[in-house]
C-alpha cells in the first residue's frame, strides 16, 4: 500500500504560513502512482494450456494486457475499496505536510490541445498499458475533493494558471519541475524521497520554459535541440533577463541546429505552462503561444 503516516515538513522557508491556504494539486501522479501500487498481476499460462473459451474469456477481458517485451500474458485486478482508501490518505498526507485548510485536485483526461499542435507529442506512449482503476480513481476522487477533470489542456496548465492569478490563496503542489519551476513562489513537491518546500524565482519562473524548449521532455515525445542538455541550455540563457532575450537564445541556438523559428514556436507550444488564459466574457481557453514582442 502507499504510504499513509502523516509526514511533518520542515520546509526550511521563512515567512510561509499557508495555515489559511488551499493546497492545489497536480494530481495526476498520484493517482497513477496509487493505482500502479495497489494493482496485482495475475499471470497467465501460454494460450496451449486453455481451451478456445477459456483463452476468449482471458483476452477479452477488461484489463487482460499482453507485454511484448517479456512475452507475458497477463490480467490486472484492484481492490477498489483500498485503492480509494490510498488515494485519499495521500492526499491528507500532503494537507498536513503543507499545513493548509484543504485540497483541490486537478486530473488530465483525453486530447487535449498538445496533441493537434505536434502529431510526436506523447507518441512514445501509444500502446502503453495505464494501471487498472486510473479512470474510475479520478473520477470518484473528484467527488471527494474540490478541482477539475480537465478534457481540452492539462491539469498542468489549469494548476500554474491558478496559482499564478491567485498566488495567495494557494500553495502549488506537483513533482514535476515542468509545474514547480513555471511559476513564481513556494511551492510544495509531494514526490516519496523528497516531500519537502521548494522555491521558485522569478528568473527560474521566466526562464523555465524556455530551458524546455531547448533541452526537450523526453516523457512526452518532445524531442527538443540534439546536443543541447541541461548544462548547455542554462549557459546559453544564464545572462537573460527578459522573455524577448530568452527567445532570441533559443531562436538562435535552432537556426545554428537547420532548424526555423516555427520549430521553435511549436516546441514552445508544447512545453509551455502559461497558455491558459481567461477572455474578455471570462471563460477560460486556451491561447497559443507566441513570441514575445519588444
Amino acid at each position: 500500500m502507499l504510504n499513509v503516516t502523516p509526514v511533518e515538513v520542515d520546509d526550511g522557508l521563512s515567512g510561509c504560513d499557508t495555515r489559511e491556504k488551499i493546497v492545489l494539486i497536480d494530481a495526476d501522479t498520484l493517482a497513477f502512482n496509487a493505482c500502479l501500487e495497489m494493482e496485482v498481476m495475475e499471470e497467465c499460462l501460454p494460450e496451449h494450456f486453455y481451451n478456445a473459451q477459456e483463452w476468449k474469456e482471458i483476452t477479452q477481458n477488461p484489463t487482460y494486457h499482453y507485454d511484448e517485451k517479456y512475452g507475458i500474458h497477463a490480467i490486472y485486478t484492484i481492490d477498489y475499496e483500498e485503492l480509494l482508501e490510498a488515494a485519499v490518505s495521500r492526499t491528507q498526507n500532503i494537507i498536513s505536510a503543507t499545513n493548509t485548510l484543504s485540497a483541490e485536485l486537478y486530473f488530465t483526461s483525453g486530447r487535449n490541445f498538445r496533441f493537434d499542435v505536434s502529431d510526436s507529442y506523447k507518441a512514445n506512449r501509444i500502446g502503453s498499458r495505464y494501471p487498472t482503476g486510473l479512470k474510475w480513481l479520478k473520477e470518484k476522487i473528484n467527488s471527494l475533493y474540490e478541482g477539475l477533470i480537465c478534457t481540452e489542456w492539462e491539469a498542468d496548465d489549469h494548476v500554474v494558471y491558478l496559482k499564478k492569478s491567485e498566488p495567495d490563496k494557494y500553495v502549488l503542489a506537483a513533482i514535476d519541475k515542468d509545474v514547480l519551476q513555471s511559476v513564481q513562489g513556494e511551492h510544495f513537491d509531494y514526490y516519496y524521497n523528497r516531500f519537502e518546500f521548494v522555491e521558485t524565482d522569478i528568473h527560474m519562473a521566466t526562464g523555465w520554459n524556455y530551458h524546455q524548449c531547448l533541452i526537450g521532455d523526453q516523457t512526452d515525445g518532445i524531442a527538443g535541440l540534439k546536443g543541447v542538455g541541461k548544462v548547455r541550455a542554462g549557459k546559453a540563457l544564464a545572462d537573460c533577463i527578459l522573455p524577448l532575450d530568452y527567445w532570441d537564445v533559443v531562436v538562435d541556438l535552432y537556426k545554428s541546429k537547420g532548424l526555423t523559428e516555427e520549430d521553435a514556436i511549436t516546441t514552445m507550444r508544447l512545453v509551455g505552462m502559461h497558455q491558459l488564459k481567461k477572455n474578455e466574457i471570462g471563460t477560460l481557453q486556451i491561447e497559443l503561444w507566441g513570441p514575445p514582442k519588444e
